[in-house]
């Protein structure tokens, strides 16, 4: 910082630069939030975690996630539901869904409701990363294993 109280345009880009993308996760098992939430910590800054959709439509406001990372099937309100409504009031941040489904329909339900990935969750681990990172970048991602053929 200058003596006048800016800050010098190298300093803003290496805030920029060191940033971590702001993530909200919901599922309704609390072990798999666990487990997400620790396993993405060291290359994103994990916002907040839900365990319910309503949740994640009360304070996304406030949590300003550059991604959310959302179930489908979670009780009271599926993940497709709270993609729906986060569209409708505006929300442009990437959706990536993580589900045990497998099915085509889901994955095109997902997509449909506004998500820019679909990954399995038996498969978070090798599909996660890139699917959040081709998500922010503006691109799709789907789990590799959903379309490989027989």
């Amino acid at each position: 910082m200058s003596a006048n109280g800016l800050m010098h345009p190298e300093s803003c880009i290496s805030q920029a630069v060191s940033r971590k993308p702001r993530l909200l996760l919901a599922d309704d098992n609390t072990a798999v939030l666990k487990h997400v939430s620790g396993f993405l910590a060291n290359d994103f800054d994990v916002a907040a975690v839900f365990t319910d959709g309503q949740a994640v439509l009360d304070s996304y406001r406030e949590q300003r996630p550059d991604l959310f990372v959302l179930d489908i099937s979670m009780g009271r309100m599926s993940g497709l539901d709270v993609a729906r409504r986060l569209r409708k009031s505006g929300s442009e941040s990437p959706i990536v869904f993580l589900s045990v489904h497998r099915e085509a329909d889901f994955v095109n339900a997902a997509l449909g409701a506004g998500g820019s990935a679909y990954v399995v969750k038996s498969h978070m681990t090798k599909d996660l990363i890139p699917a959040i990172r081709a998500a922010l970048a503006g691109e799709m991602f789907v789990s590799p294993s959903l379309v490989e053929l027989p």
